[in-house]
């Protein structure tokens, strides 16, 4: 039987947990999930229980999440990754294969860069690669929204950037997960409206990843068919920071696909992650590689992306500093329409 254990952590001053789903007899090592802005580390639902049939699940409220401390938006990624390995070390987990959904994606980039010797294998879905308009001032209106207290329109508008509203694209459980989202966003307290807000400008402040190093692990990355959020072109350009990619579209699903098709999802994951082939299934689209390497032909070489990457690593500065200088607001919010 599997049983739950809770291992309360501090990283620089900032309380945050995570849980451990014990699986007694697992086939495969811990499958870490690093969920999105409103995803908290108990609330995974199907999907946890699907991957704890073969390994310990663990989850986690990082600093800015759920139950633990708010953090300030000039803590980048960076800084989150270093908590989440921090938090991992202390539960005993030591080397795992990682999944990131959505913001919790970018997470878990940056931790496979800095930690490769822990990121057995890393899966993404919803991520992209770079915050590009129109949805940076899309993701403006929200902070605005909230700052007027106009909780309602904050919802809707919220649900209508996460969710594709074209009657053409079929969305499995589309209408339950949009009532789901709406009673989340609606729902907002004033302590995870201001993390909501602080999560948002790490994002518009800070880069989600850097270039450099490159991830070694191999990766999966994909997202649903139909999402609009964060494109599939986007997603897939996550793979030029990786040696070893592969990009692939669950199909009947757009942004959330861990609400939308848990069970496709899963089987993707753990096939993946045990090394099995991910061809050959109905509910995704044929994998693709998409790696540094697989970008030769497209443009021109591995020799140049690799100097593009030190390129961006030395115009950055120091690697990695876990906590950088306070960035203006993009913009006040009273000038948002």
């Amino acid at each position: 039987m599997s049983r739950v254990e809770i291992t309360v952590a501090q990283y620089r001053g900032y309380g945050y947990d995570c849980r451990t789903l014990v699986n007694p007899e697992p086939e495969l090592p811990p499958i870490v999930l690093v969920g999105g802005a409103f995803q908290q580390k108990g609330a995974w639902g199907r999907l946890e229980t699907l991957l704890a049939r073969s390994a310990s699940v663990v989850t986690v409220d990082l600093p800015g999440w759920g139950d633990a401390d708010l953090l300030p938006a000039r803590y980048s990624t960076a800084f989150l990754a270093e908590a989440l390995h921090h938090v991992l070390e202390q539960a005993g987990h030591t080397r795992a294969h990682v999944f990131g959904g959505s913001y919790g994606g970018a997470i878990a980039f940056r931790l496979a860069q800095q930690y490769p010797e822990l990121v057995h294998s890393l899966a993404l879905m919803g991520t992209g690669a770079a915050i590009e308009e129109p949805l940076r001032s899309r993701l403006l209106r929200t902070i605005a929204l909230l700052r007027a207290d106009r909780i309602e329109e904050f919802a809707h508008y919220c649900v209508s950037l996460l969710t594709n509203a074209d009657p053409a694209a079929r969305i499995i459980r589309g209408p339950a997960v949009r009532r789901i989202l709406t009673g989340i966003f609606g729902g907002i307290s004033a302590e995870d409206a201001a993390k909501f807000i602080e999560n948002t400008l790490r994002l518009l402040k800070h880069e989600l990843h850097g270039g450099y190093p490159l991830v070694t692990a191999p990766v999966l990355l994909g997202t649903g068919e139909h999402d609009d959020f964060t494109t599939p072109r986007q997603c897939r350009a996550l793979g030029r920071y990786c040696t070893d990619a592969r990009f692939t579209l669950l199909r009947n699903a757009d942004h959330a696909v861990h609400l939308e098709v848990p069970d496709a999802l899963a089987d993707l994951l753990l096939r993946f992650f045990s090394g099995r082939s991910v061809q050959g299934s109905a509910a995704w689209h044929f994998v693709e590689r998409c790696d540094v390497g697989h970008y030769e032909g497209e443009e021109t070489g591995m020799e140049h992306n690799l100097m593009e990457a030190v390129r961006v690593e030395r115009a950055a500065g120091p690697r990695w500093s876990a906590e950088e200088g306070e960035v203006d607001d993009p913009e006040p919010a009273g000038a948002l329409g």
